[in-house]
């Protein structure tokens, strides 16, 4: 099929927006998908893709919200990441024509996705069509690696925090647009008592056990409290939280909701909301808690001290352990029905339509589409397309096809060929030799070995370090954590649990990570 470059239009008329991962529904997401609502009721062409996985399947709720929201959409298979650092180079070689042909026959002319999507920026690179990226946490040391020109040139975040840091790290135009919510009146359906809600899926950085450790405070201190947590449970983490709320016999005061369609209705019905994050960029549930005119109890996290401000317009945490979030929840109970509370949340709501209200968003978002549109014209292009993944990859992508079976996760580990050339880059920079240890004599470490034996011929396996396994792992010795088992070795971590634990210990003996040790596996961030 020919691709025919077409005449710039500065008019917007119609948006292709691509949705993020096909095995969950988060706030990423649903921020894209509330963007693309605002945009319709503008009278633009809006248009939604779902993504799907190598088997067609996707989340139930891409759907849902699209139907919901009078959204047209099309399913087609794609690859994003979180992370630069995980770029899947295999699938976006594989996947790149169908990609190209899917955006082609759409004719967009601005086309906005969530996440980092190389296979979509390297097809609009080609089409010439202007492309937007949502995403929101970083770190600095993602970009250690010295990888190359693969992000959109714009970008939208939710806070002036991480809309900084993007433009930083990858010199993108960024602007901050925060979530859109609609303001709800006063929902006479609440839950009996005073009941807290905690929305997110249970995981380490959002922190729900000192939430749920301060409750407990407050419980022992003779407040009647309730705390309801929404949010599926699919780590270690979450089972803690639970055993936690079983071992005090919290069962009738703490309860696990699981995910819930649409929290937003969940959480008008609750007297209050806790958001513990330790890493966010801005929350959406508070956005929603505020629409709702129900106070928020927030620890300070990333771009929640840039709107909301201790007992102004919420109650914000000194830091983020059980006792901190504990004394904040309290001064939140013992104002309950006083005039102070009552202008904390009509402050909320000053707040709300400055930043949430959909006329707001919408005005923000138009703005900012227009300018893009106007701007790209004038952008200098970068060179860098799907030509030069096949020439830098082709090679890497034919061995690790050749050798799938050998992988129990095979999706996963095609994320770390990306990162070859790279890791083989900063290891010949920092000369550290040529001895290499894995981290993990479990799965994830027999997957690292394997990785290591294809693509790493110049590294010398010396064996495994591993707290709670002793002897030999794949004919290879177990060593304990003792640093004198690793102090010379390249490190590569390749389990998940104890992973932060493992960071740190590496981090307080003076090693750098991506110099010093390398995570070869699935990450926590």
């Amino acid at each position: 099929m020919g691709y025919n470059l077409r005449v710039h239009k500065h008019e917007i008329k119609r948006i292709l927006y691509f949705l993020d991962f096909p095995s969950g529904f988060g706030g990423t997401a649903n921020t894209l998908l509330k963007q693309a609502q605002l945009m319709r009721a503008k009278g633009l062409d809006v248009i939604m893709t779902i993504p799907v996985d190598e088997d067609g399947k996707t989340t139930d709720e891409f759907e849902l919200r699209c139907r919901k929201y009078h959204l047209p959409f099309h399913f087609i298979s794609y690859v994003v990441t979180a992370t630069p650092e995980d770029i899947d180079v295999v699938s976006l070689i594989s996947g790149y024509e169908d990609m190209k042909e899917y955006i082609y026959a759409l004719d967009p002319d601005i086309v906005h996705s969530t996440q980092i999507n190389v296979s979509v920026e390297m097809v609009c690179r080609e089409l010439s069509i202007p492309h937007i990226m949502n995403i929101y946490q970083i770190e600095g040391f993602f970009f250690r690696l010295d990888f190359p020109e693969i992000f959109p040139k714009y970008h939208i975040c939710d806070s002036e925090l991480y809309r900084k840091a993007w433009e930083k790290y990858i010199g993108c135009d960024s602007v901050c647009i925060r979530n859109s919510c609609d303001y709800i009146p006063d929902n006479e359906e609440k839950y009996g008592g005073v009941v807290i809600a905690c929305v997110g899926t249970l995981c380490e950085r959002k922190n729900q056990l000192e939430a749920i450790k301060a409750v407990h405070l407050l419980i022992k201190a003779g407040l009647d409290i309730c705390l309801h947590l929404y949010g599926n449970i699919v780590e270690e983490y979450g089972e803690q939280c639970r055993n936690y709320v079983r071992q005090n016999n919290l069962e009738e005061k703490i309860k696990f909701k699981g995910f819930v369609p649409f929290a937003e209705k969940e959480i008008e019905k609750c007297a209050a909301l806790v958001c513990a994050s330790k890493t966010e960029s801005f929350p959406n549930v508070i956005s929603e808690a505020i629409a709702a005119g129900i106070p928020v109890i927030s620890t300070p996290v990333a771009g929640v001290p840039e709107l909301l401000k201790d007992l102004e317009n919420a109650y914000i945490t000194s830091g983020y352990k059980a006792e901190d979030i504990y004394v904040s929840l309290r001064t939140y109970y013992e104002q309950r029905g006083t005039k102070k509370q009552e202008e904390i949340v009509k402050c909320a709501r000053e707040t709300y339509n400055e930043n949430f209200a959909p006329s707001t968003v919408s005005k923000k978002l138009m703005d900012y589409y227009e300018y893009v549109k106007k701007d790209f014209d004038n952008k200098e292009s970068s060179n860098l397309g799907i030509d030069w993944f096949i020439r830098r990859y082709g090679d890497l992508v034919s061995a690790f096809r050749l050798n799938e079976s050998c992988f129990t996760r095979s999706v996963g580990m095609r994320k770390m060929i990306w990162q070859i050339p790279y890791i083989k880059e900063r290891i010949q920079k920092y000369s550290m030799g040529n001895k290499l240890i894995i981290w993990g004599a479990g799965t994830y470490g027999a997957e690292a070995k394997t990785y290591a034996e294809l693509f790493f011929e110049e590294l010398e396996i010396k064996g495994f370090v591993d707290q709670k396994k002793t002897g030999y792992y794949l004919e290879y010795p177990i060593f304990n954590s003792d640093r004198k088992n690793w102090e010379d070795c390249i490190i590569w971590i390749a389990n998940l649990i104890g992973q932060q634990d493992i960071y740190n210990l590496l981090q307080d003996a003076g090693k750098e990570y991506q110099k010093d040790f390398f995570i070869i596996g699935p990450r926590l961030w």
